[in-house]
């Protein structure tokens, strides 16, 4: 509801509502790309599996720079 004070429409960004709890980092990563590049890959699991998200039921669900190299 364009009206709900908890939200914050943007319509000049293209946006991807995230599929599953753990990835908010990859819907957030695709509207970027999506602004910046103009193209982003079709689906959020793929931008997940680029970014390393880790699914529900691992150690560290979501995606993190802890262990980044």
């Amino acid at each position: 509801d364009p009206e709900s004070p908890s939200l914050t429409f943007l319509p000049q960004y293209p946006a991807k509502q995230q599929e599953t709890e753990y990835t908010c980092g990859p819907a957030a990563a695709w509207t970027v790309v999506q602004d910046y590049l103009g193209t982003a890959p079709d689906d959020e699991r793929t931008m997940a599996k680029i970014m390393g998200t880790h699914p529900a039921g691992m150690q560290d669900p979501g995606t993190n720079t802890r262990n980044a190299g």
